[in-house]
């Protein structure tokens, strides 16, 4: 409340300051267009070409309107600059955070993409297991269960962890594919990346398979890290999901 109060308070001293000069202006260019009709008439008079000459009434007309004449002060001036400053100021600030809260929304929906885009890729994994155990997609989806390093392992995720670093005791990974083939490859928490979190690079998949139940099942945890734009801090978003498993 108290910015909009000087906000207000400074456009209406810039606005006085306006019609202040502008009356000014008028009023010398008035008392300039008077002399120049006088000079004009006495140099007509002197050839003569003219009858008429302004006398004392028309020069007592134009003397008070002069002396009326009233500049502004220092203080006036440099107040109505430092309130016009603040002003700009805070419009160029509030301009910034609406930026910058723009693009880490743009950086949480290019996140989300990538989420997703790992999540139907191990929904495809399992799917190719259903429709075909032979498949190369579905030795890739048992893998996940039976290779070495071990990614779907007993070690519950921390699914209420801050940090951004891989649970202790599982292996991460993340998927890639190419002309059509999913591969899996470990999660190396030293890439960062230099903009938003990406496979590989602050994304990464940790598995949790179940024991002694049926039909099995795989707690998936999606996990994106990256630092924010300016001086934002840790961006994160985790996403949990669960698929059972016809391989076991």
């Amino acid at each position: 409340m108290g910015f909009r109060l000087m906000q207000w308070w400074g456009i209406a001293m810039a606005r006085k300051l306006f019609l202040r000069r502008t009356a000014a202006w008028l009023a010398a260019w008035r008392s300039c267009r008077q002399e120049a009709l006088r000079s004009q008439t006495a140099r007509s008079v002197h050839a003569g070409n003219a009858t008429f000459l302004p006398g004392k009434s028309a020069r007592q007309r134009v003397t008070p309107l002069l002396h009326s004449q009233r500049g502004d002060t220092l203080v006036e001036v440099l107040m109505a600059i430092v309130v016009l400053s603040i002003v700009i100021v805070g419009a160029i600030t509030v301009m910034s955070r609406g930026l910058k809260a723009s693009q880490l929304a743009v950086e949480h929906t290019q996140v989300r993409l990538q989420v997703n885009a790992q999540e139907q890729m191990l929904r495809y994994l399992r799917d190719s297991y259903l429709s075909d155990p032979t498949s190369a997609a579905a030795q890739t989806w048992t893998s996940l269960f039976t290779g070495s390093p071990l990614y779907a392992g007993t070690t519950t995720s921390n699914y209420n962890g801050t940090s951004c670093a891989v649970t202790s005791g599982k292996n991460g990974f993340y998927l890639t594919q190419s002309g059509g083939v999913v591969s899996v490859n470990a999660f190396n928490p030293v890439l960062k990346p230099t903009t938003y979190a990406q496979p590989g690079q602050g994304l990464w998949v940790e598995m949790t398979r179940s024991t002694g139940i049926s039909p099995a099942y795989a707690d998936i945890l999606l996990r994106a890290c990256w630092s924010g734009i300016g001086d934002a801090a840790d961006q994160q978003a985790v996403t949990a999901i669960r698929l059972y498993d016809p391989a076991h």
